[in-house]
């Protein structure tokens, strides 16, 4: 992706992804090696791969204690934010 692909897909002002891309790069978790494609480096998979079981160990915590009702509500909230005109 390049990083107006990105940006539009995640939802973020340009500003705000470029900080956190820079970050992502200097943790070499991210490469810009094809500019102005953005890759993610062997690194930063292994990193996501190791991170998915605790994430989803902290939403099912989350999901535990908002119950049915707290997660509809989000799940509104969210689909009003991300609604594209």
């Amino acid at each position: 992706m390049n990083q107006k692909e990105l940006s539009d897909f995640a939802f973020l002002e340009k500003s705000s992804l470029n900080r956190n891309l820079t970050r992502l790069i200097e943790r070499k978790l991210l490469s810009r090696e094809e500019f102005p494609l953005i890759s993610i480096s062997t690194d930063g998979k292994y990193f996501v791969e190791n991170i998915i079981p605790v994430w989803e160990k902290a939403m099912t915590e989350i999901e535990s204690k908002l119950g049915e009702q707290g997660l509809s509500s989000i799940t509104i909230v969210h689909n009003q934010l991300t609604i594209t005109s």
